[in-house]
């Protein structure tokens, strides 16, 4: 009896054994090229790199079992061929996709047989990278500073080749993975490029720093040149970040001479101007240029004409023996010399006023109906140039004459052939005649007013003075007061 109990209870216990759940590794299984696996019967680990990868293992339940994802976001990367299964011996397959981020990432797998777990976790790694940013940098003529923001998961080193312009600085405050950098001013107008590297395991990258040059620029000392008629010589200072091309004068300017013995400065330049003894002011330019850069700068030059002849070029005569005067420039007569073409012409006093000479002439009287032509010729002193003043006097005409002893006279109001008539006014002045005209004297008396023209209908004198002397015996008709 007592060897019958004893057979029960150790059946009971062998019994009682057998529903223990029971689930562990065999470690002699693990096997995987592209990961590092380490563990034992109850738990392993897997440490994958950033590549895709798979491990297996070997494991044993005696009981059912189920297979998941301690989060289920893993399933996005991690896989296993089956997630249950009945008591036995399995080979679990884990695969991993290629970590393309820059974060290493972990899964747990949870084995469990009833309320027995085992846990595999896979880890894998992320993907190695250093990455700049910028890859570009431009800066200013003036320089500055800029910084470089490095970020990798694994050891790197900043290097800045030797430039005199670039280099590193420096500060307080900033966190390891950044880096600032000061850039000198350029002193030229080209631009200039440089760079600065960072070096890791995986390679290097650069950073491009390109910084422009100086604004080209041409600045002369003077736009505007103003030269007397006597000429003289003018400079200009040239300011220049570039080479300016040699300045040549233009093509047929003969006035204007570069001074080339003159060395004080390589960034001044000398012209001399001959005198201008034309009859026009005259005007050229110099054109300082870059052809490089597009850039100029122009200096226009002006030169005045020393005058000679201040009254008109020509002069026009009634045909009775009258005086004129040719104006000329400056107040020396004997710097003049006159020529007369005819000998009905002849020269008078030189009269001298503010700035300017009178050449006084006369005329004889012209005896024939036809008009004739003359010339005064005017040479200068130290101008090589002769300025001439034409002399047309037409023939004398009919006409008749009145006294006055008014201040102010008005022309008769008549009509003539052709429009053809002349006043002369009594004291050595005269002009054509036109309706309306009126004159003043200078002095008081009497003056005797002479109407060069034949009246073609009645006319009107102007006011009756008493003592006033109407001669009418010009015109070939008897004397008649109007």
């Amino acid at each position: 009896m007592r060897c019958r109990l004893l057979a029960l209870m150790l059946a009971g216990c062998l019994a009682l054994n057998a529903c223990q759940p029971d689930l562990h590794f065999l470690p002699e299984s693990f096997q995987s090229s592209s990961a590092e696996m380490t563990g034992d019967e109850t738990g392993v680990s897997v440490v994958f790199s950033a590549n895709a990868g798979i491990a297996t293992m070997t494991f044993a339940s005696n009981q059912e079992w189920t297979a998941s994802f301690l989060n289920e976001r893993a399933k996005e990367w991690c896989s296993i061929p089956f997630e249950s299964g009945q008591r036995g011996s399995y080979t679990l397959k884990i695969s991993v996709a290629p970590n393309d981020s820059y974060d290493e990432r972990a899964a747990s797998i949870i084995l469990a047989c009833k309320d027995l777990k085992r846990t595999v976790v896979v880890t894998q790694k992320q993907r190695d990278a250093l990455l700049l940013s910028p890859g570009r940098v431009e800066m200013p003529q003036a320089g500055g500073r800029f910084t470089i923001e490095v970020k990798a998961n694994v050891d790197y080193q900043m290097t800045i080749p030797n430039y005199s312009w670039l280099h590193g600085v420096d500060t307080k405050g900033l966190v390891t993975t950044t880096r600032t950098i000061a850039v000198d001013p350029n002193p030229d107008v080209e631009p200039r490029q440089g760079y600065v590297t960072v070096s890791s395991s995986l390679g290097s990258e650069e950073v491009v720093v390109y910084q422009a040059g100086e604004d080209p620029a041409i600045v002369l000392s003077t736009k505007e040149v103003d030269m007397p008629a006597a000429g003289g010589s003018f400079d200009v200072q040239l300011t220049s970040n570039l080479d300016v091309e040699i300045v040549s004068l233009p093509d047929g300017c003969d006035w204007v001479e570069e001074i080339q013995t003159k060395t004080l400065s390589t960034h001044t330049y000398y012209y001399a101007v001959a005198p201008n003894d034309g009859r026009a002011v005259r005007a050229m330019s110099l054109v300082f240029r870059n052809s490089k850069f597009g850039q100029s700068d122009t200096v226009h030059v002006r030169q005045a004409y020393l005058p000679i002849l201040l009254s008109d070029a020509e002069v026009e005569l009634p045909g009775r023996e009258v005086s004129f005067a040719v104006k000329v420039d400056g107040v020396q007569p004997e710097e003049y010399n006159v020529t007369l073409s005819h000998r009905w012409l002849w020269m008078g006093e030189r009269e001298v006023g503010e700035g300017f000479t009178l050449l006084w002439l006369r005329a004889q009287a012209h005896p024939d109906a036809a008009a004739r032509e003359g010339f005064v010729s005017l040479e200068r002193k130290g101008i090589s140039r002769v300025d001439s003043v034409k002399v047309t006097q037409y023939g004398q005409m009919p006409g008749f004459s009145f006294s006055t002893a008014l201040r102010e006279v008005k022309a008769p109001a008549m009509e003539v052939e052709k429009g053809n008539a002349w006043i002369l006014w009594g004291d050595g002045s005269f002009e054509r005649y036109a309706a309306g005209l009126t004159h003043r004297y200078s002095d008081s008396g009497w003056h005797t007013v002479w109407v060069e023209g034949r009246p073609t209908a009645p006319f009107l004198l102007p006011t009756l003075e008493d003592g006033m002397k109407i001669d009418f015996s010009g015109l070939n008709v008897e004397e008649d007061e109007e």
